[in-house]
């Protein structure tokens, strides 16, 4: 299911399949490109946009109006000239962390599950003797915000910034989360690391 339409990856019959994996074989730069469009929000320079399943482009957050139908926020679906060094979207702009969290509050789903985190401590007696983390919780889009918010600050005064690298050495903790989510706001390449060994 995805956050615009409820048809997408949908087929109707094998016809329909074979059509959808020659196109993506054909053209995959504007066959995934129809589906980053829809699926992902895209900073356009002035906001974050995305387009509707076979409709008109919607800014969510931002100034300016919607772009024209045909514009796209990338130069170039595929640049396979490097092949086999692809690069996807080339020119475009997006967030991994707008669009796993931010979308998500900004569109009134603020209240609904996020993550649910449990710990790696197991009580066999929970759940009439199935079992059950020692450890279970419920976080919202709204708290998964605040928090990466929160640790992207911590980054942010550490000095780090986009295209930056750093590892997290956390064990499975919520923090590695919030950490990985704020690394992503920023910009910054990181490399999560299981500390529950070292």
């Amino acid at each position: 299911m995805t956050v615009n339409s409820d048809l997408w990856g949908c087929l109707s019959n094998e016809n329909d399949e074979a059509a959808q994996r020659q196109r993506a074989i054909d053209d995959p730069g504007g066959y995934h490109g129809d589906i980053a469009a829809s699926e992902l929000h895209w900073f356009d320079g002035h906001g974050w946009v995305t387009r509707r399943p076979e409709g008109p482009w919607d800014c969510l957050v931002g100034e300016g109006s919607a772009p024209a139908d045909d514009w796209r926020p990338w130069l170039q679906g595929l640049d396979a000239s490097d092949a086999p060094y692809y690069r996807w979207f080339l020119g475009g702009e997006t967030n991994a962390c707008f669009n796993e969290v931010d979308r998500h509050v900004l569109a009134g789903r603020g209240a609904h599950t996020a993550i649910i985190f449990e710990g790696d401590r197991w009580d066999p007696s929970r759940n009439s003797g199935k079992g059950g983390p020692v450890h279970e919780e419920y976080i919202s889009y709204r708290r998964l915000l605040k928090e990466t918010v929160l640790r992207a600050r911590v980054l942010a005064d550490l000095g780090l910034s986009r295209g930056d690298r750093v590892a997290f050495n956390l064990p499975n903790v919520l923090e590695q989360i919030y950490y990985t989510e704020a690394a992503k706001r920023l910009g910054i390449i990181y490399t999560p690391v299981f500390g529950g060994f070292s």
